[in-house]
């Protein structure tokens, strides 16, 4: 395959899939879901992610850094 075909190839099955329902946040306001992609949902107080959590049986990811991680692949 030469590149363009590559890049269109990655472009294609890279890109995020959106949907519009709309979701309940933790102080009742909503926010439609096409303003974030599928996958990793980003929150930020631990009881928003917690009560998210619960409501959808999902896991929690917790990620933390610091500036001194800047080594480590991935964090900064």
């Amino acid at each position: 395959m030469n590149i363009p075909s590559l890049l269109v190839l990655f472009l294609f099955l890279g890109a995020p899939s959106f949907d519009t329902k709309p979701l309940e946040t933790s102080d009742d306001s909503k926010v439609t879901s096409n303003q974030f992609p599928n996958g990793i949902a980003w929150y930020g107080t631990w009881e928003a992610a917690k009560s998210e959590a619960e409501r959808t049986g999902k896991p929690i990811l917790l990620l933390s850094a610091a500036p001194q991680c800047h080594g480590v692949p991935g964090i900064w």
